[in-house]
């Protein structure tokens, strides 16, 4: 058995450096390590020291083989944990991303208020001179007749209560909005403050809208406006003083689209 030339062949067929490639250095090339330590056993017929030799390569081999096989199984694990955290950093950074996009388009309004649509809707007049239509973000006042433009549009109880009340404090007055989108009727969705006073939060804390609970409460940024109404509906202020309010969102679905409007 020449083992020299094969020995030779190996070395020619593998390159020298790297655990996982050294096993190309033995006679038996990359034959299973269970196979070559049979053969070693079983065909090693020549001297002594020569069976002692290829036993203690095929050992090796054996050795070698196992500890690529754990390696290679620990590999796989740590692969999953970096995949996993890589996973968490990326969902971290999109949030981060999405939070800071969207600050990033909100603006700021100020200007006089020069006529009340209802008791969630105004017009703005800024220093240029330049009018701006307000929907007080969170909030759902009392719908008023809009039948000059849309025929059985027409308005709920207490809905001329709740613009005059909005009325009572923005107009005329300088007003500060921090606004966030425009809506789908190209209004300014905004939070008002007057002298101090948050109007948003007063509309609702005097009965005279809804915190904003439509789909599922898409459009309730200020989730304390619920509590508020809570409160308001417990004192009978505004709107509760009456039987059986029905929510705005309701009433423009079961009225206006479904022409069904209680009195």
């Amino acid at each position: 058995m020449n083992t020299g030339r094969w020995a030779a062949e190996g070395s020619a067929r593998t390159p020298l450096g790297k655990a996982s490639t050294g096993v190309g250095l033995f006679w038996f090339g990359r034959l299973h390590a269970a196979a070559a330590a049979s053969f070693c056993h079983t065909g090693a017929s020549g001297a002594t020291a020569r069976r002692q030799l290829l036993t203690r390569r095929c050992s090796k081999v054996a050795a070698t083989q196992r500890r690529l096989r754990e390696d290679s199984s620990m590999s796989r694990d740590l692969l999953k944990v970096l995949m996993w955290c890589c996973g968490l950093l990326a969902v971290a950074s999109a949030n981060a991303t999405g939070s800071h996009a969207q600050k990033a388009h909100e603006y700021e309004l100020h200007g006089r208020v020069v006529y009340t649509d209802d008791g969630d809707t105004f017009m703005l007049l800024d220093d240029s001179k330049t009018q701006f239509k307000i929907r007080l973000a969170s909030i759902d006042a009392p719908e008023t007749a809009h039948t000059k433009r849309e025929k059985g549009r027409v308005g709920q109880p207490y809905g001329e209560k709740s613009k005059q009340h909005l009325a009572k404090l923005v107009h005329g007055r300088p007003v500060d909005l921090h606004c966030y989108e425009k809506d789908l009727r190209d209004r300014d969705v905004c939070d008002v403050r007057v002298d101090g006073t948050f109007v948003n939060a007063e509309m609702v804390e005097s009965g005279w809208a809804w915190a904003n609970q439509a789909a599922g409460g898409r459009y309730l940024r200020a989730k304390s406006f619920v509590q508020l109404e809570a409160e308001a509906k417990a004192a009978k202020r505004g709107v509760w003083a009456g039987r059986n309010p029905i929510e705005p969102w309701t009433w423009r679905q079961r009225c206006w689209k479904g022409g069904d409007c209680p009195q």
